[in-house]
């Protein structure tokens, strides 16, 4: 993530794109306790972390809406 911010230009975008569906003993140890909205927030504050200068925005969507 501090890569992406590193690279991207001041007002360019970063999309990250991950599914709910997790595969045990694949994922980080924090992914299975949270909750969808909260795993959302986990990836932006690793991205808060990692020192970009940008507009953190979130967007969830489901298939078939």
């Amino acid at each position: 993530m501090r890569e992406a911010s590193r690279v991207t230009r001041r007002g360019g975008k970063v999309v990250t794109v991950f599914s709910h569906r997790w595969f045990p003993g694949k994922e980080i140890r924090l992914w299975p306790e949270r909750h969808p909205f909260e795993r959302l927030g986990l990836v932006l504050g690793c991205y808060r972390k990692s020192g970009g200068q940008h507009r953190n925005r979130a967007r969830q969507f489901e298939a078939g809406r």
